[in-house]
């Protein structure tokens, strides 16, 4: 996963996290990154132990302020440029793996029955034109032979130049909502953000990806927000501009 600014930040929030001190508007982006997120997950799993002593410290027992070491800023410094040098590397075969996997994951999303965004339609067409109706949808291969139902969507972008789209599935779990598809036309090597509106308000993100051009995209993306909360579907660029949105109907 690329570390950018807004993964960085929820990143710096784990240790606060752990010993439950998030404010109460801040916790639900943190939980919705981590379900998204190997690497915080594993980094929360490792300071998680370290919570029930840091709760027992008391710091009116503390008489004398502990010195750091000398040297200890450079050394900091040297181990985050280090670390920063691994990220960027990781990076950079993800973008070159994920432009590899993208034709053989469209193959294998619509072989399955998944349903996705592809090609062939204009700027501000209805993915599908009947008024949402619900479709049976293969899960994953851990359960092959249970189905969910989904809604198709209908995306609209905001310029002639938005990546061009076919249809679009969203599909209602028990832990939050999860928006299948398949497109083109997505600016190769730009990263493309993903979020869920709520009733309230917030913007819940649900994944980020690379775009490749005019070879074939698929995408599953997701956020831990139940579907009678969602409002609203939203894909950004870089610069947080939405380039493909679509308001959803109130759940029945």
């Amino acid at each position: 996963m690329i570390e950018d600014s807004e993964h960085r930040r929820l990143r710096e929030l784990l240790g606060s996290y752990a010993l439950s001190a998030l404010p109460p508007d801040v916790a639900p982006a943190l939980v919705a990154h981590l379900d998204g997120c190997a690497t915080c997950r594993a980094e929360l799993a490792e300071i998680a132990p370290l919570a029930d002593d840091l709760r027992g410290v008391d710091p009116d027992r503390l008489s004398d302020l502990a010195t750091p070491p000398a040297g200890l800023g450079v050394q900091i410094r040297t181990a985050v440029a280090e670390e920063r040098s691994l990220v960027d590397a990781r990076a950079a075969r993800l973008a070159r793996r994920t432009a590899r996997a993208g034709q053989r994951r469209a193959f294998l999303a619509v072989a399955g029955g998944v349903v996705v965004l592809a090609a062939g339609i204009g700027l501000g067409a209805a993915v599908n034109r009947d008024p949402r109706p619900v479709l049976p949808v293969a899960l994953p291969s851990s359960s092959p032979s249970a189905t969910v139902p989904i809604e198709s969507l209908t995306l609209e972008g905001t310029s002639p130049s938005s990546p061009q789209v076919q249809t679009a599935g969203l599909i209602p779990h028990t832990w939050g909502v999860e928006v299948r598809m398949v497109g083109t036309g997505f600016a190769a090597g730009e990263t493309f953000r993903a979020a869920f509106r709520s009733r309230d308000g917030r913007l819940l993100p649900a994944g980020e990806f690379l775009g490749t051009g005019e070879k074939t995209l698929t995408c599953n993306m997701q956020a831990a927000l139940l579907r009678p909360d969602t409002v609203n579907f939203v894909i950004m660029d870089a610069s947080g501009a939405p380039v493909l949105t679509t308001d959803l109907p109130a759940a029945a």
